[in-house]
């Protein structure tokens, strides 16, 4: 048996190899072969064994990945930015309310913050499509304290019968957790009942191309051991001329003196060696880049990576980060919002309309532009379609203070009007004389028409 054999089974061919005018590259060992050169047997990959299903622990790693990362961060610190309230809507109108909940999630678990336990939250929806809280309740019944187990911690059990997810199992402990004790946010997956697909599992292929790219350039640095300049001498060089010449060319080009013509007499070639500047593949970046933002559904722009710095400019970014608001960011709250109202309503309470809900309203990026709409109001106030107090209200004034100074400007101007009136009136009773008198007597008797029928 032949050394394929014995390597890839007795059923393989043995591939034909040979070299120049047909002479073998490998020659039977005894009866078997001889190695000329490299490695055996050679680690070949095909794109199989490189695009492959990453595991639960395999995504969760991938946040280290400084694309990954900074898509994930982008993404997370930007949804959990508005306030979270409860409440329910009543004729057009948010009516907030006050729940247990709201007071568990400032202070969910030890070290963790609101802003932290949904943040770590959503990061693993987007690593692993799938994201669980816990629910712990104190003896009375109440929420106590929020556990955020990563994804790969957290497995399922499914009944054989129906499908559905009988209990969880934490940690590899023995103790089941019931599905009513665990929030979760899910993605989407046609192909499946439970589970989705995360962004990572659309971008897994560029993310694997990419850490082959990092890894290939870190072994040529590595491993490429060649010199900067090359020089031949035509004529040819002793050994003392060669280290002489070193040392003039370091002398005149080295370190503190970078920079300085280079001038040789003699018969010589100089070539410039850069072999590093094959590697630098900005198409091949550019594309990995835009698909894997592509999956996340975030502008390249806003996590300044190397496609998006080229394009940037200040317009375009404030543009680009309010659509990164208004599709992506959209799409994400309500799934946040039922997921946890799924975790802390009853029945009764979302039967009554209650509900919890980011006031994502109140963020710049959802804010009108303040110079369109104050040109917009002000026309709207001029032309007489909206009265002063709803103006002042549209542009966010402080009304009561607002209207406290129209309060005392109304009392000051009825103060002056009634000290004028009262000053007529005692002038009109004591009677005026002068000047006066004459300018009133003739405002009184001008177009009075005398007995000869003629106007004075």
């Amino acid at each position: 048996m032949g050394i394929f054999s014995r390597i890839f089974g007795s059923d393989a061919p043995a591939p034909e190899v040979s070299g120049e005018q047909g002479k073998a590259i490998l020659d039977p060992i005894g009866t078997g072969w001889t190695m000329l050169s490299g490695n055996w047997p050679h680690q070949w990959k095909d794109g199989s064994e490189i695009f492959r299903p990453m595991t639960v622990v395999e995504k969760e790693m991938a946040y280290r990945h400084p694309l990954i990362k900074a898509c994930c961060d982008e993404i997370a610190y930007a949804l959990v930015e508005p306030q979270l309230e409860y409440g329910y809507w009543k004729d057009k109108e948010w009516v907030s309310l006050p729940h247990p909940a709201l007071e568990t999630l400032k202070r969910p678990f030890i070290r963790h913050s609101q802003r932290r336990l949904l943040a770590l939250w959503v990061v693993r929806y987007l690593l692993t499509g799938l994201s669980y809280l816990q629910k712990f309740e104190s003896r009375l019944g109440e929420v106590a304290s929020i556990v955020p187990y990563p994804t790969s911690w957290v497995t399922p059990t499914h009944s054989q019968f129906t499908g559905m997810i009988d209990y969880y199992t934490v940690n590899g402990q023995n103790k089941p957790v019931a599905p009513e004790a665990m929030i979760i946010l899910e993605a989407l997956d046609p192909g499946q009942l439970w589970g989705g697909v995360s962004a990572l599992d659309a971008a897994c292929n560029d993310y694997f191309l990419d850490c082959e790219k990092d890894e290939y350039l870190a072994e040529m640095m590595e491993n490429l051991k060649v010199a900067g300049m090359i020089i031949m001498a035509k004529n040819g060089m002793h050994r003392q001329e060669r280290e002489d010449f070193k040392r003039d060319v370091h002398n005149a080009i080295g370190k503190g003196a970078r920079g300085n013509p280079l001038i040789l007499s003699g018969d010589y070639e100089i070539n410039q060696s850069n072999p590093l500047s094959d590697m630098d593949w900005p198409s091949f970046q550019e594309s990995r880049e835009a698909r894997v933002c592509m999956s996340f559904g975030i502008p390249p722009i806003l996590i300044g990576s190397k496609l998006g710095l080229s394009h940037m400019t200040y317009s375009n970014y404030q543009e680009t980060r309010r659509s990164f608001y208004m599709e992506t960011l959209s799409n994400l709250w309500p799934m946040m919002e039922e997921a946890i109202g799924y975790g802390f309503l009853s029945e009764q309470e979302m039967r009554e309309g209650r509900m919890f809900r980011f006031r994502k309203d109140l963020l710049s990026e959802f804010q009108e532009d303040l110079n369109i709409k104050s040109g917009r109001i002000m026309a709207e106030f001029s032309g007489g379609l909206i009265p002063k107090e709803k103006a002042r209200a549209e542009l966010n004034y402080d009304t009561d203070e607002l209207r406290e100074l129209d309060k005392k400007e109304k009392e000051e101007n009825d103060k002056q009007q009634t000290t004028e009136s009262d000053r007529r009136g005692s002038d009109a009773h004591r009677g005026t004389s002068g000047p006066e008198a004459a300018e009133a007597e003739g405002e009184t008797t001008k177009g009075r028409t005398p007995k000869g029928g003629r106007p004075e």
